[in-house]
C-alpha cells in the first residue's frame, strides 16, 4: 500500500506552502460536497433554505432514520478473541478493558460531552450532510519538577492531572488526504478557531508577537515566495461558519502519517506554530477512526449526502405542496350578483342563521327571477379536481422517496386494518434490510471509536489512575513487593517462634497491574487475544430477548442431555464438554461473569476411603435427623388430635346449650301467651256485662229486674 503524498519538507519555511496545496487539493475535491451539504443544514435546521423547500422531507427522513440507527449508549465487550485453558491473565485483562470504556463512556465530568450525545450528533450529520466524525483526546497537566543540585539546567516535567476524553469534530471542520481507501489515507487535518489568549496558552506565544499576527493572511517574511499559498484562501467566510466571524485566528492540526508526526500552522504565520512527534503511539497513528458515511460510494472517500439519492423527488414534492398552498388560496367564495339586490353585499358579510329582509322583493318576482338567477359564483369545481390530484401525486411522491431511502411504511406506523400480520411482518423485514447495513456501519464506527480509547487509555493513563477509573483491586509491582517482603518477614517470625506460617495473600497470587496493562498493550495492537466489539446501539424489542432466551434454555438442555453421559462413560473429556459449553454461551448475550463461573468449574473427584467414611457419617447425621423429626411429628400428630377432640366437646357443649336455651324460649312464649289468652277472655267478659247494663237502663218499660242468677228468688 502506497500512501498518496508527497514526502513533508523538512525547512520550516517550507512547510506551510506544503501544506497549504495539500489542504487545498482536498478542498476542491470537497468543494462541491460542502457547498451542498451548507444547504441541506439550512433546510434541516429549518433555515433560510426552508422557505424554499415547504415540504421538509429532509427533517422528516431524518428524524425517522436517526433513532432507528441509534438509540442507546453502547455496551462494551472486552473478552478474550479464543478459549483457552489457562487464561486468566488475559481474562483479567479484559475485564480491565471493559471497565476502562464503561468509565469513558460515562465518566461523570461536566465539561466533557457524554459519548452518547456525541454518537447521536454523529449519525445526524452522516444523516444529512454526509460524514460523521469523533475523535479521542488525551490531556495532560504537568508541573515542572523541584531542580537538582546537581543538574539544574535540566527540569523534568510531572503529570498533575491526566485524562482520555472522546471529543466532536464537526463535519466540516475535517479533511483528508487522498485515497481509494481509508487505510492509503496519508493525513488527517482538524481545524480550530483560536483566540489570542489560546494561541498564548497552546503554543507559549508571547505578547509581542500577538500584536504582529494580521488577519489579512500568512505574509511572506523571507522574501522567497514559500508563503505565497495564503490558508485564508482556503475557505470563503459562508464556509468558515459563524464561529469565525470574531477575532479568532484558524489553526490547522494535521496528522501526517507519512513522518509519525503532528503539525499546527495558523492562517496568519508562515512557519507552524509546533511540530509534535507521534503523541499517541497508536497503531493506526489517526487519532480519529474512520468516518461514518451512510452512503457508499465506490469511487473513493468523498462523502455523499442520503439527500442526494432522491433530490428530484423532493424538489418535487416541493413544487406540489406550493401548488397545493397556490391553489387553496384561490379556493375562496366569488362572484357577481344583481346590482338591484343591494342587501347582497351585506349578507356575505353577517355571520350564520342571519335573515335580511328585501326591499325590492316585488319588482324581482314580477320579472320571473329566483334567487339563484341573481347571483353569478366563481366555479371551484375545477380547483377540486386539481387539488385533489395533486394530494394524490404528492403521495406518490412520498412513496417513491420511501423506496428510495428504504424506510418502508410499518417503520411510520402506517398500516392496513385489512393487513395480516404476516403481511406487517413481511414489509417489515424487507423495509430493513438496507436500514440493518446502515445499523452495521453505525455500530462500526462505534466500536472502532471504543478501540482507540481503550488503545489510547492503555498506553498514557498512569496505572494508579486506571486503578481509580476501573475499581479493580489489582496491587502495583510496588505494592506487590512489599507485600511479598512483610509476608515472608511474618514467615520467618513464625518459623522461629514454632508457630504455624500464616497463609499467602490472595493479593500475592494475582499479577500486578503493570503485567495486565501491558498484556492488554500488546494484545490490542496484535489484535489477537482480545477484541473489542459493542452488543448493539440499537435497542431489541423483548419479544427477541425472550425469543433468544428461550433458546438459550433449549441450548443448554440438548447440550446437558447429549454430553453427560459421554462425559460419565469417559469418552468425552469435561475440560472439552467445558469449552464445548462456552463456546455455547458465547454464541448468546451472556456476562463474562459466567464465562468465569463455567472456568471455574472443577470435575467431581473419583473417591476414596477418607470421603466414604465423611459420607458414611454424613448418612448417620442424616439418619438421626430424620428419626428427630419423625418424633417430633408424632408429637405433632398426638397434639393434633387433642385438639381436635377439644375442638368436638366444645361443639357438643355448645349445640346443648343452644337447645336447651331454645326450649327455654319457646315455654316463655307459651306462658305469655297463655297469660294474654286469660287477660283478653276476662276483658270480654268485662265488655259484654257492660253492654248489658247500658241496655238494662236504656229500656222505655220499666219491668222487675230479672236475676240473671235462677237460683236467686
Amino acid at each position: 500500500m502506497t500512501l498518496s503524498t508527497s514526502a513533508t519538507p523538512d525547512k520550516p519555511n517550507e512547510v506551510v506552502k506544503h501544506w497549504a496545496q495539500e489542504l487545498q487539493a482536498a478542498l476542491s475535491r470537497e468543494k462541491d460536497w460542502r457547498k451542498a451539504g451548507a444547504t441541506l443544514v439550512e433546510i434541516y435546521e429549518c433555515g433560510k433554505e426552508v422557505v424554499k423547500h415547504p415540504y421538509n422531507i429532509l427533517y422528516s427522513n431524518t428524524e425517522t432514520l436517526s433513532p432507528a440507527l441509534y438509540n442507546s449508549t453502547p455496551r462494551p465487550v472486552v473478552k478474550p478473541r479464543f478459549v483457552q485453558k489457562n487464561n486468566a491473565l488475559t481474562r483479567l485483562a479484559a475485564l480491565l478493558g471493559q471497565r476502562l470504556l464503561q468509565h469513558g463512556l460515562d465518566n461523570g465530568d461536566p465539561g466533557v460531552p457524554e459519548f452518547d450525545e456525541m454518537m447521536r450528533h454523529s449519525v445526524t450529520e452522516s444523516l444529512v450532510p454526509g460524514r460523521g466524525l469523533m475523535r479521542v483526546r488525551y490531556d495532560a497537566i504537568f508541573k515542572p519538577a523541584v531542580e537538582s543540585a546537581e543538574d539544574t539546567d535540566h527540569t523534568e516535567e510531572e503529570v498533575e492531572a491526566e485524562s482520555c476524553v472522546f471529543e466532536p469534530v464537526a463535519w466540516d471542520d475535517f479533511l483528508h488526504g487522498f485515497g481509494k481507501t481509508w487505510q492509503e489515507v496519508p493525513w488527517v487535518a482538524f481545524r480550530h478557531y483560536m483566540t489570542k489568549e489560546d494561541l498564548e496558552t497552546n503554543f507559549n506565544v508571547g505578547k509581542a508577537k500577538l500584536d504582529e499576527i494580521l488577519p489579512s493572511g500568512v505574509s511572506d517574511e523571507d522574501g522567497d515566495g514559500a508563503a505565497s499559498v495564503s490558508l485564508n484562501s482556503l475557505f470563503s467566510p459562508s464556509d468558515a461558519g459563524e464561529e469565525c466571524q470574531d477575532d479568532r485566528t484558524t489553526v490547522w492540526e494535521i496528522w501526517d502519517k507519512l513522518k509519525k508526526e503532528v503539525i499546527f500552522l495558523s492562517t496568519t504565520e508562515a512557519k507552524p506554530w509546533k511540530q509534535i512527534p507521534d503523541p499517541c503511539k497508536l497503531q493506526g497513528f489517526f487519532p480519529v477512526p474512520k468516518p461514518l458515511q451512510l452512503f457508499r460510494k465506490l469511487s473513493g472517500l468523498t462523502p455523499q449526502a442520503l439527500y442526494e439519492s432522491y433530490r428530484q423527488q423532493a424538489e418535487e414534492l416541493n413544487d406540489i405542496t406550493i401548488r397545493i398552498t397556490k391553489l387553496t388560496r384561490a379556493m375562496r367564495i366569488r362572484g357577481f350578483y344583481n346590482g338591484s339586490i343591494e342587501e347582497f353585499k351585506d349578507l356575505m358579510l353577517q355571520d350564520d342563521n342571519t335573515l335580511l329582509p328585501i326591499t325590492n322583493s316585488g319588482q324581482i318576482t314580477a320579472q320571473g327571477l329566483k334567487l339563484d338567477d341573481a347571483v353569478w359564483l366563481f366555479p371551484l369545481e375545477k380547483l377540486v379536481a386539481a387539488l385533489q390530484q395533486l394530494y394524490a401525486q404528492r403521495s406518490q411522491v412520498k412513496a417513491v422517496i420511501f423506496e428510495l431511502t428504504g424506510i418502508a411504511d410499518i417503520m411510520r406506523g402506517s398500516s392496513q386494518a385489512s393487513e395480516t400480520l404476516g403481511a406487517q411482518e413481511i414489509k417489515n423485514q424487507w423495509g430493513t434490510l438496507r436500514l440493518k447495513r446502515m445499523q452495521k456501519e453505525v455500530a462500526r464506527f462505534s466500536r472502532d471509536c471504543l478501540r482507540l480509547y481503550l488503545e489510547l487509555a492503555v498506553t498514557h493513563i498512569s496505572p494508579e489512575l486506571i486503578r481509580a477509573m476501573t475499581g479493580l483491586p489489582f496491587p502495583t509491582q510496588a505494592e506487590q513487593d512489599a507485600m511479598k517482603q512483610e509476608y515472608m518477614m511474618a514467615a520467618q517470625q513464625a518459623q522461629m517462634s514454632g508457630q504455624p506460617v500464616p497463609p499467602q495473600p490472595p493479593e500475592l497470587a494475582a499479577p500486578p497491574l503493570e503485567v495486565i496493562i501491558q498484556t492488554l498493550q500488546t494484545d490490542m495492537l496484535r489484535n489477537f487475544s482480545v477484541d473489542v466489539e459493542t452488543n448493539s446501539t440499537v435497542d431489541a424489542e423483548a419479544t427477541e430477548d425472550k425469543q433468544d432466551m428461550a433458546e438459550l434454555m433449549n441450548a443448554l438442555a440438548q447440550f446437558l442431555n447429549g454430553v453427560a453421559p459421554i462425559v460419565q462413560s469417559g469418552a468425552l473429556p469435561e475440560e472439552a464438554a467445558k469449552l464445548i459449553l462456552l463456546n455455547l454461551l458465547r454464541r448468546f448475550r451472556m456476562g463474562g461473569e459466567i464465562e468465569e463461573a463455567v472456568m471455574a468449574t472443577k470435575p467431581p473427584s473419583q473417591g476414596g476411603e477418607a470421603e466414604k467414611a465423611q459420607l458414611q457419617q454424613m448418612q448417620e447425621a442424616l439418619g438421626k435427623e430424620k428419626e428427630a423429626l419423625e418424633k417430633e411429628k408424632q408429637a405433632v400428630e398426638v397434639k393434633k388430635r387433642e385438639i381436635q377432640l377439644m375442638e368436638k366437646e366444645a361443639r357438643q357443649s355448645i349445640a346443648m346449650e343452644k337447645d336447651f336455651a331454645m326450649k327455654e324460649l319457646q315455654m316463655a312464649e307459651r306462658f305469655s301467651q297463655k297469660q294474654l289468652d286469660q287477660e283478653k277472655q276476662f276483658a270480654l267478659r268485662e265488655v259484654k256485662m257492660a253492654q248489658q247494663e247500658a241496655a238494662a237502663f236504656s229500656s222505655p218499660d220499666p219491668s222487675p229486674v230479672t236475676p240473671s242468677n235462677p237460683d236467686l228468688p
